[in-house]
């Protein structure tokens, strides 16, 4: 898991700083005016490979929120508006999948019980880099408060990291 700030990211030196799909998706994010981007649009940065949706959404508190994991794509999360906390569940899951999409939408979930090991609180220019097989928990209220969160999940294939 990789975790900061647009702005903290060097954009003119990211091919030397960075794997090939990250730099490119980096760049992406930080040069990309996505007001004018629909809601669950889909945006294609290499096709099939690297691909970006905005989506928008209501936080909720993190019990009712489900652990999540991928494995054939990494997301980065980035937050354009509003406040989300992302928990990250760093040691084994004591639970099994309750929910398996792998074959069809590269998904499935853990029960809301299971417990984070630390918490990411992301605001606008924020962004979450998760990779395959890490167990996360987005879409979480900060301090409990729900609230409608703008956000860019880019998803790339694992592919392109080798």
């Amino acid at each position: 898991m990789i975790f900061g700030h647009i702005q903290q990211i060097d954009i003119d030196n990211a091919d030397r700083l960075y794997p090939s799909a990250l730099a490119r998706t980096l760049r992406y994010l930080a040069n990309t005016d996505f007001s004018h981007f629909e809601k669950d649009s889909r945006h294609e940065i290499v096709p099939d490979k690297i691909f970006a949706t905005v989506a928008e959404n209501m936080t909720n508190p993190s019990e009712q929120c489900k652990p999540e994991v991928h494995r054939d794509f990494a997301d980065i999360h980035f937050l354009l508006e509003g406040k989300e906390q992302i928990g990250i569940c760093t040691g084994i899951p004591s639970d099994s999948i309750i929910e398996d999409y792998f074959e069809t939408k590269d998904i499935a979930f853990f029960p809301p019980k299971m417990r984070d090991d630390c918490q990411l609180y992301l605001s606008p220019g924020h962004f979450a880099f998760i990779f395959p097989g890490e167990i996360h928990r987005p879409l979480c209220a900060v301090n409990g408060n729900g609230e409608m969160i703008r956000k860019v999940i880019v998803k790339i294939a694992t592919s392109c990291f080798f």
